[in-house]
């Protein structure tokens, strides 16, 4: 299986509009997209995971606001055994208490490769905060497709905030917030496409 466009990028401009959603929970965010792994019959899943800075408690040590937190990534299968998953610490230090507290949106963003084979599983993602003992947890069904078997395939959409080129390479930000309403300029679909076959061209449709 061939991957004939490596990169697509969409620039969905048209007007958002949604209800604020009271329940949505902003203690952190995020999402799991599956890509064709290596080999083929695999599937290479990447975890995003963002903490906003106004979600966790800063302490002032000095002239310095320091803000510690655990994030516990665990993948599940449909009986609930573990199949994979790792930990990781943050240290986040700001000199301005406005920023600290969110005045910026300043946020931490953490990126976590792992390798599954077909199938459905549940990722959950615990959050710890150090400083004021508070835990948060979000979890969320994904399925990961065998790419090998099929002639044509997407992998899964990532939804984007901002790209921005540097030195000849894109850097983006991904949207990991299942509420777009606030991206007014728009917002950009990140995905890949596998072909068994060659094309002169392709045409992609969307819906929404």
């Amino acid at each position: 299986m061939k991957r004939i466009i490596g990169l697509l990028i969409f620039l969905l401009g048209f007007s958002v509009m949604f209800a604020e959603n009271d329940e949505i929970q902003d203690d952190f965010f995020f999402d799991a997209v599956v890509f064709r792994g290596e080999p083929a019959d695999s599937a290479r899943v990447d975890v995003y995971v963002m903490v906003p800075y106004k979600s966790v408690e800063f302490k002032k040590t000095g002239q310095i606001y320091t803000a510690k937190f655990s994030v516990k990534i665990s993948i599940l299968d449909t009986t609930g055994g573990n199949i994979a998953g790792t930990d990781y610490n943050r240290l986040l230090t700001e000199q301005d208490y406005a920023v600290s507290r969110g005045s910026t949106s300043k946020f931490d963003i953490k990126q976590i490769k792992f390798r599954l084979a077909p199938g459905t599983y549940k990722i959950r993602v615990e959050l710890d905060d150090e400083n004021n003992k508070a835990e948060y947890a979000k979890a969320r069904t994904l399925n990961v497709l065998n790419f090998d078997e099929l002639p044509f395939a997407l992998s899964g959409i990532m939804l984007v905030s901002s790209i921005e080129e540097s030195d000849g390479k894109f850097k983006i930000t991904p949207h990991l917030s299942d509420n777009i309403g606030n991206l007014r300029d728009g917002f950009f679909a990140f995905f890949e496409s596998y072909s068994k076959y060659k094309y002169d061209s392709l045409e992609y449709v969307y819906e929404i």
